[in-house]
């Protein structure tokens, strides 16, 4: 007899008879490594990614955070003295 295709896409043949219980369950666990390997291979790339983006955002912040320091420094030494008493409230953190 012919095969017949399902609207699944499954093939039935009707000549063979049902596949044996130990042909199906390795066919199926064949089909679950397959699918585990395929979501493992995304996951990775998806980590890599987005590690690559937050390491490009450490050193944007790391430069920013020298920026600002740089900035408080420059602030800091063109306060003279008696502008301080004003601003006692204030604790000066380095």
């Amino acid at each position: 007899m012919a095969d017949h295709t399902n609207c699944r896409g499954n093939t039935n043949r009707s000549r063979q008879g049902p596949a044996s219980p130990k042909t199906t369950s390795l066919f199926i666990e064949t089909r679950i490594e397959q699918a585990m390997e395929l979501v493992k291979s995304h996951l990775v790339h998806a980590v890599r990614e987005e590690m690559d983006c937050m390491r490009d955002t450490i050193v944007q912040l790391k430069m920013r955070v020298s920026q600002l320091e740089q900035e408080n420094a420059a602030l800091r030494s063109s306060v003279n003295n008696s502008q301080p008493r004003r601003y006692s409230a204030i604790s000066w953190c380095t």
